[in-house]
Order: structure tokens, then sequence, then C-alpha cells
């Protein structure tokens, strides 16, 4: 865009220049033939603008080869009237140049504006989808970051420490626990081999038991026949007596 105004400056600048210094030369033409003395007009005739001279070759041309007058140049009415047909031939050209370099310029300026206006609305579009994938890789990065666990977003490096956490914590009180059966364990060993020993102590008292009431029951039933015995000898000896 930039490069487009400079060569549309560049472009005008020339002609505005150019047409500048033929206004000049033509001017100095003008004042030159205000200074000449008053003489009947010919017939005007022209000289066709073709070829390849320039409007400077031609004011050149015409200055050396018109006769000189002390300081003055003295320059035929009819080449004079022909330098300025050319002058005035060469800036209507030069306005239908600038006017056709200005529709030109004004049509690629339309263009340019055009594909501006497109490159605008693509830059548009790029940039909206742009945002959307970068929404989309924000969403995806959320995601994978974070972890849903009974409807809560959390971090996955939050995740693993709370686990970490709860398992330690569970590993803790695991130890605990069998650290406390194990105690729990000695302590009803103990009292089981305790209870074991006083059962057998209780079971060899009952059995010292059972013999001594058998020993004892025997001695009783032998003393209760001696008593018997003994009745059945007095009863004797009372039938004796009698």
């Amino acid at each position: 865009m930039k490069t487009l105004f400079f060569m549309k400056w560049l472009v005008l600048t020339l002609v505005i220049l150019t047409c500048s210094q033929q206004a000049i030369l033509a001017q100095n033409v003008t004042d030159s033939l205000s200074q000449q003395k008053t003489a009947p007009k010919p017939k005007v005739e022209y000289a066709p603008t073709g070829g390849n001279n320039s409007l400077a070759k031609q004011f050149f041309s015409l200055r050396d080869k018109s006769n000189s007058y002390q300081e003055y140049k003295v320059i035929k009415q009819t080449s004079l009237n022909t330098f300025w047909k050319n002058v005035q031939d060469t800036l209507t050209q030069a306005r239908k140049q600038l006017q056709a370099i200005q529709g030109n310029t004004n049509s690629q300026l339309q263009a340019v504006q055009a594909k501006m206006d497109g490159q605008q609305a693509e830059l548009t579009r790029l940039k909206s989808s742009v945002a959307e994938r970068d929404e989309k890789l924000k969403t995806i990065a959320y995601n994978t970051d974070r972890i849903n666990v009974f409807g809560l977003n959390l971090l996955k490096d939050t995740y693993i420490y709370l686990n970490i956490a709860i398992i330690s914590i569970l590993v803790l009180l695991l130890g605990g626990a069998i650290y406390k059966y194990k105690d729990s364990n000695k302590v009803a060993v103990s009292k089981v081999n305790e209870f074991e020993t006083v059962k057998s102590e209780l079971n060899g008292c009952r059995q010292k038991l059972r013999e001594r009431e058998t020993v004892m029951g025997r001695e009783l039933q032998t003393e209760r026949n001696k008593i018997e015995e003994l009745n059945q000898t007095i009863a004797s000896l009372k039938k004796k007596v009698h």
C-alpha cells in the first residue's frame, strides 16, 4: 500500500515539474512577444507536433536559430505561435496522461482496497479461528491438568498428593492395627497359656480330690463295715446275755 502511494506521488511530482517547466518557458516566450514591435499578423501556420523533440529542445532550437538584436532575440511570430501550440498540445497531452494515470491509479487503489478488504476479512476470520483454537487448547489443557473426583475438579498433582496422604494415613493406621493385634495376640496367648495352666492345675486338683474322695469313701465304707460288724457283735452279745 505504501509503495503504491509512493509511486503515485512520484508520478504526480514528475508531471507537475514537467508542466511547471513548460509553463515557465511559455511565459518567457509570451514576455518576449510583448516586447517586440507591433507588426501585422501573418497567417499562422502550425507545424506538426510529431517527432521525438521535447519542448526544451524546441525552445533551444528556436532561440539558437533566431536573430539577435543587442541583448534581445528576434523570433518569428509563426515560429513562436508554433512553439506555443506545441506547448499547449504538450500540456493537453500531459493533462490527459495525468487523468489516465489518475484513473488507472484510482482503479488500482480500488483493486488494492478490495484486496485489502478481502485480506482484512480473511485476517478477521483467521483471528477468530485462532481465538477458537486457543480456547479449545485452553479447555484441553484444563481437562488434561484436572480430574473429576466426586464432582470436584482437582488438579492431578493435588489428586496424587491427596492419594499419597490418604495411603500414608491408611498405612499408618494399618501398622498401628497390626501392632495392636500383635500386642493383643501376645496378651491373649499369655492369658490362654495361663488359663491352660490354671485349668491343668484345676484338673489335677480335681483328680486328687476324686482320688481322695475314693480313698475316703473306701475308708468310710470300711468303717461302716466295721460298725456293722460291731453292731452285729453287740446284737449277738445281747442275745447271749438274755
